[in-house]
């Protein structure tokens, strides 16, 4: 059935968990990864959303990260030609949830999700 969002490994769909296995899967793009996870952890105390409590450091962290691997990801499928294949790529990026890719990186976070973390 087209459009059926199918739950794949613990991910929202098979895009998701795609994007999430290929970026841990390499040792090079696991660890820069897991380093922008803490770096945007540090930075999200300073952010103006979490300091005026608008939303917490976890919402501002994940909403970050995801912006990060979501925009690095799109860059790298633009250098897949116009065409089909740059198409069907386009379409299937278009499905993945970002924020849980992030949360993937963040869970291996010790500090990420705990409620005293008030610097």
């Amino acid at each position: 059935m087209a459009g059926a969002v199918t739950e794949c490994n613990g991910f929202r769909n098979f895009e998701t968990w795609t994007v999430a296995l290929w970026l841990g899967n390499e040792r090079s793009d696991y660890e820069h990864w897991r380093a922008e996870a803490i770096r945007c952890w540090t930075e999200a105390q300073f952010a103006s959303a979490v300091i005026e409590n608008r939303w917490s450091r976890e919402e501002e962290t994940e909403l970050h990260l995801s912006s990060c691997i979501a925009g690095a990801v799109r860059a790298a499928a633009e250098e897949v030609g116009n065409g089909l294949l740059r198409d069907l790529l386009t379409e299937a990026l278009s499905s993945v949830a970002w924020h849980e890719v992030a949360a993937h990186f963040l869970a291996e976070i010790e500090e990420f999700g705990s409620s005293e973390n008030v610097e």
